[in-house]
């Protein structure tokens, strides 16, 4: 088959039976898929060569080689028609239909897988972009067809986790380490609330220590006689008055006691003698017990 300059070979929604001769099977496949490159035309699918005018996103056109490489035909139809095994099959179908069944299911991820990573000059090796690898931009359109049917669809498949899974052992994949950081409280700072120095001591309050009592109010006058008799009334009532005055202390006396006892014989008889000069005293004649008394009641 020979396709020259711009021409195409619009195969539509259909498919197409290349036979060859006896081991010629490897050049007859080469042919076929680079007139199918020619027309992917980096996937606009307008290119000349082979082409389908139904293709939109999602759809291609697949080939492979019906010999099974022991004689025998991978597929004894196709498209309704008998397929020999040295014939070059190519149709209509999903991108990464691998074995061109019109569905991506895992035989085609397992055909994927077989050549991941890998040099991959065929469809049939996963090479559905046309690029001469199996990466994982086919990946990418496997995953985007997976259970999916001509021309029913279904859920695609989760990429990452297909390529993860379809890396070679020996390959290194970076290994991503995350870190939990367990943020710290700080600790809120006890502020010193007592005062920088200390506060005054309260002043107590000191007892006023009031005056000893002169020996003149610690003075006290007994007179047994006096007391007991009963014939000077006004001799005992005098030496009652003498008596309070000077018991009590002079801040406590009233006015008329202080009074009463400055007038009393007693103290006049004793600011008689502080005052008298002893050198102008003339002696006096001595007197019996009963005239003292009778001149001072408070003689003892």
């Amino acid at each position: 088959m020979t396709l020259t300059g711009s021409a195409k070979l619009d195969l539509g929604l259909g498919f197409l039976i290349y036979n060859y001769q006896p081991g010629q099977g490897a050049a007859a496949q080469t042919l076929i898929a680079g007139l199918i490159k020619s027309g992917y035309n980096n996937g606009n699918w307008a290119g000349a060569g082979i082409t389908s005018t139904g293709i939109v996103s999602g759809r291609a056109i697949g080939y492979l080689n019906n010999n099974n490489g022991a004689g025998g035909a991978i597929n004894a139809t196709f498209g309704g028609q008998s397929a020999p095994a040295n014939a070059i099959l190519a149709r209509f179908t999903l991108t990464a239909d691998a074995n061109l069944d019109a569905k991506v299911d895992f035989t085609d991820l397992v055909a994927l897988a077989q050549h991941y990573n890998q040099p991959a000059p065929t469809w049939t090796a996963a090479d559905f972009n046309f690029d001469g690898q199996a990466n994982f931009n086919d990946l990418v359109l496997l995953a985007q067809n997976y259970n999916q049917n001509l021309p029913a669809g279904a859920a695609p498949l989760d990429v990452v986790s297909l390529a993860e899974s379809l890396a070679p052992a020996s390959a290194v994949q970076p290994t991503t380490t995350t870190t939990t950081t367990t943020p710290v409280t700080q600790k809120t700072p006890v502020t010193n609330t007592k005062p920088a120095t200390k506060p005054a001591p309260v002043a107590k309050p000191t007892a006023t220590r009031q005056p000893s009592p002169t020996p003149f109010g610690q003075t006290r006058i007994v007179n047994d006689r006096l007391t007991t008799s009963a014939t000077k009334p006004r001799a005992r009532a005098l030496a009652a008055t003498n008596q309070d005055v000077l018991t009590t202390t002079p801040a406590a006396a009233s006015a008329k006691s202080v009074a009463s006892f400055a007038r009393s014989p007693v103290m006049t008889s004793q600011t008689t003698k502080k005052t008298a000069a002893p050198a102008a005293v003339a002696p006096k004649p001595a007197q019996s017990q009963r005239q003292k008394r009778e001149k001072n009641p408070l003689f003892e």
